[in-house]
């Protein structure tokens, strides 16, 4: 087994999952996954920070071996944090159901798509368009999850998980850790302003892609969880090294020496991070990995 020179005394690696960890087929490289698994081996320890639930990240956390070397999930963009080998979940505030409700009806006045994340499950609002689409996509599920076309991704994976329910917006009895609402991005923007404007420095907004847009409440980010997490394990920043793509990670980078961004993350990431490296179809985990450990 390769000994990597930890000389800054690395003690946890936070990476986001799609556009940084996996790549465009939404697989981890072969190399990235052997660096990986050397650095846990040597007692560096790994933080899965995704928007997903924890159940989504399941195929992760069996192949890089979570459990065996006490790895973490930092889910629902911070809303949580789940201990894997000690199965125990720390939950972040929650969007209120009343909120959730009235984002519904904005986001619905202006012909968007919603999805609501509730205890580890997915509900949207019905329509007929909405269901068609819907069947094509579980017959194209393998093709369209294969796709480099983040929104085509995305909405094969809802087709298959999410649950979709007649007005959506009358059945919202529990708070929430996350909403998504999908379409066209002028209009999410004015979408954004209005909810904004209805409930003023109470939520934080994630774009993952110009036609996603994701809200937390405003104590919830990525950043907000790795800082709790590092206080929990007390590591210190310099001790953290974090990789991400997406506007959801910004924060996270910026707060750490060690932020790396992706070759193929937005702009407002690149600036957010200390680093860039290549992008997640060239490995750029391993890459920075390889050039960090044995400079």
């Amino acid at each position: 087994m390769a000994i990597f020179l930890n000389l800054r005394n690395i003690k946890l690696i936070a990476c986001d999952v799609d556009g940084t960890l996996f790549n465009s087929k939404g697989k981890i490289g072969n190399e990235t996954k052997k660096i990986l698994m050397k650095l846990q081996q040597q007692g560096v320890k790994i933080a899965i920070c995704s928007g997903r639930a924890p159940f989504e990240l399941k195929s992760i956390v069996d192949e890089l071996e979570l459990k065996r070397y006490d790895g973490y999930l930092l889910h629902g963009n911070g809303a949580g944090i789940y201990h894997v080998k000690k199965d125990v979940n720390i939950q972040f505030p929650q969007v209120p159901p009343d909120a959730i409700s009235e984002i519904i009806k904005i986001a619905h006045a202006m012909h968007l798509f919603v999805i609501v994340s509730q205890k580890g499950n997915y509900a949207c609002s019905y329509t007929l368009p909405l269901a068609i689409k819907r069947e094509i996509a579980k017959r194209l599920y393998r093709p369209m999850r294969a796709s480099k076309v983040v929104r085509l991704r995305q909405f094969a994976y809802m087709a298959r998980n999410a649950n979709m329910v007649e007005h959506l917006e009358n059945h919202i009895h529990n708070a929430a850790n996350k909403l998504c609402i999908r379409g066209n991005p002028k209009i999410l923007h004015r979408a954004e302003d209005a909810i904004r404007k209805k409930y003023p420095e109470k939520f934080n907004y994630f774009y993952l892609s110009e036609g996603s847009l994701e809200i937390t409440d405003i104590h919830v980010s990525k950043a907000q969880a790795l800082l709790s997490l590092c206080d929990q394990l007390d590591i210190h920043l310099d001790q953290v090294i974090a990789f991400g793509d997406s506007n959801n990670d910004d924060e996270m980078l910026s707060i750490i020496p060690y932020g790396v961004a992706m070759e193929n993350a937005f702009p407002s990431t690149k600036s957010a991070a200390s680093y860039i490296t290549k992008s997640n179809d060239e490995e750029g985990i391993a890459v920075f990995l390889h050039n960090f450990f044995n400079q």
